[in-house]
C-alpha cells in the first residue's frame, strides 16, 4: 500500500532514524516520486544540521561539574543495550561511580528486572 504525503511527513523527521526498514523503505521511494516531500526532507535535513553546529558551538561544562554530578547521581551512566520486547529482554550497562566502573547484566522478564551479573571494576 502506498502512502500519501501526510503519511509520510509524519515518518521524515524519523528518517533514517528510528523506523523499521519497511517503513524506511517507503519513505524512500516515496521521496524519490515526490519532490514536494523531497523538499520537506531537505529542509529537515538542513534544520538538524543547524542545530547540530549551534550545539557545538556551545561551550563545554565548567571544571568540577562531571564530580558535582557523580556526586549528586552516584555515578554516571556510560552505556547501556537493551534487546529485547515487553515479555522478555536482556540489558547490559557501564556506568561511572567515583573511582569504579560497574558492569552490570540484567534480564527483563514481563517487565520486572532480574539481575544476572554485575561486576565493579576499580580505576587507578
Amino acid at each position: 500500500m502506498m502512502r500519501k504525503c501526510e503519511e509520510i511527513a509524519e515518518l521524515l523527521p524519523w528518517y533514517p532514524w528510528g523506523l523499521s526498514p519497511a517503513e524506511a523503505a517507503e519513505v524512500v521511494l516515496h521521496l524519490f516520486r515526490c519532490p514536494q516531500c523531497r523538499e520537506e526532507f531537505s529542509q529537515i535535513q538542513a534544520l538538524r544540521k543547524a542545530v547540530s553546529e549551534a550545539l557545538d558551538d556551545l561551550p563545554g561544562p565548567s571544571p568540577g561539574v562531571w564530580e558535582e554530578v557523580l556526586l549528586r547521581t552516584n555515578g554516571l551512566p556510560l552505556g547501556r543495550l537493551e534487546m529485547g520486547s515487553e515479555f522478555l529482554g536482556l540489558s547490559l550497562g557501564l556506568s561511572w561511580r567515583g573511582k569504579s566502573a560497574p558492569l552490570f547484566v540484567e534480564l527483563s522478564l514481563f517487565g520486572e528486572r532480574v539481575p544476572i551479573f554485575e561486576f565493579t571494576g576499580g580505576v587507578g
